[in-house]
């Protein structure tokens, strides 16, 4: 499992491929034990809710944009003479 992840976030540039590989990670023993099921259909889109109507857990793709929130906290730090 720990291969699964580290793969995926060596990958994250590619929006196809971390489609592709979510289904992998959440039939995972740890991910589907928690009750997650994914619609096909929605993980295709990438965006939203990406899990079943069926799925007792909802599982959501969330845009985020690191790189940005690290420059961010970077320059509050600098600026406050944190560093």
């Amino acid at each position: 499992m720990r291969e699964v992840w580290q793969m995926a976030n060596l990958m994250l540039d590619d929006p196809a491929l971390i489609t592709a590989i979510r289904p992998v990670m959440l039939d995972s023993h740890t991910l589907s034990g928690a009750g997650m099921i994914l619609d096909p259909e929605r993980n295709a889109l990438g965006e939203g809710r990406i899990s079943a109507e069926a799925s007792p857990v909802p599982v959501w793709v969330i845009p985020t944009d690191e790189e940005r929130l690290i420059a961010r906290h970077t320059l509050d730090a600098i600026d406050s003479d944190f560093v």
